[in-house]
């Protein structure tokens, strides 16, 4: 079932040309897609335990943002009425001049 959805992303990846995600699937075929089982499956999962996994399944729903943070730099209304703010302000220099140095 793994490699079923592995070979399913590899082709997601070159059909939207997400060539970002190559170097994680070629890492990923490195390792490998199959888990070891587990030591013992007859053995409960203690509360605990079945409190983290349910608040790591949380954690995904919290952190997960569908659109970006971004900063909207455009001015507002009751900036534009300010007489001090200047739209047009030059841009400050991204490096000092050296004594001596021209331009």
């Amino acid at each position: 079932c793994t490699k079923v959805f592995f070979y399913i992303v590899i082709f997601l990846v070159v059909w939207f040309r997400l060539w970002q995600w190559t170097l994680i699937l070629f890492l990923l075929a490195l390792i490998g897609v199959a888990h070891p089982p587990t030591a013992n499956d007859s053995v409960p999962l203690t509360p605990f335990r079945r409190i983290l996994g349910w608040g790591t399944l949380a954690f995904i729903l919290i952190g997960f943002t569908p659109t970006p943070v971004w900063i909207d730099e455009t001015p507002s209304p009751k900036q534009r009425q300010n007489p001090w703010f200047a739209v047009d302000a030059p841009a400050i220099p991204n490096r000092l001049p050296i004594e001596g140095q021209r331009g």
